[in-house]
């Protein structure tokens, strides 16, 4: 197996001009002498001969860089995807965002200490009492940060969109 490997290679080799001379003449003389040395080089020249001079080089026409713009300037463009959306879509997130902003300034305000009395003014502070709420119980921090990125996801889509729309207006 190893010396049909290496006379294929050689025979190959033989065929591309790439042999010194005296390995030429080897060549030759094992063709000449050999059978499996002459099937060999009849298959590999064949295979040589169809590699080297039957392949025709495909050229493209004079006006192909024509034809192909002129067949794209006939094609119907798509719709950008932007208009594609259904507004709804944004007044949802909008909402969403709306009211976790309520929720989270509703939270704020909760935690807020009105009884506090002012020194130093002697405007009426009013007495406000609020029922007592415990929002440790159903916020606490890992709920809170989830609810600024939310937030804050729903903000960088709604103020893309007023990008955008800036944009295509003008």
């Amino acid at each position: 197996m190893l010396i049909d490997k290496n006379m294929e290679e050689l025979i190959q080799s033989y065929l591309d001009g790439e042999v010194s001379s005296e390995q030429r003449a080897f060549i030759e003389e094992k063709i000449a002498t050999d059978k499996i040395w002459k099937k060999s080089y009849e298959g590999l020249l064949s295979v040589h001969q169809m590699l080297t001079y039957n392949l025709e080089t495909m050229e493209p026409s004079m006006r192909f860089t024509k034809n192909v713009m002129e067949e794209i300037a006939g094609m119907e463009i798509a719709r950008p995807v932007r208009m594609q959306q259904n507004p709804w879509i944004f007044r949802v997130a909008g909402g969403i965002l709306g009211g976790l902003l309520m929720g989270i300034l509703g939270y704020m305000f909760s935690r807020i200490d009105f009884s506090a009395k002012s020194s130093g003014s002697d405007l009426p502070v009013p007495d406000i009492s609020l029922p007592q709420v415990n929002w440790t119980y159903y916020i606490d921090g890992n709920t809170t940060i989830f609810l600024f990125m939310i937030c804050a996801i729903l903000a960088m889509v709604m103020l893309e969109k007023l990008i955008f729309k800036g944009k295509n207006a003008a």
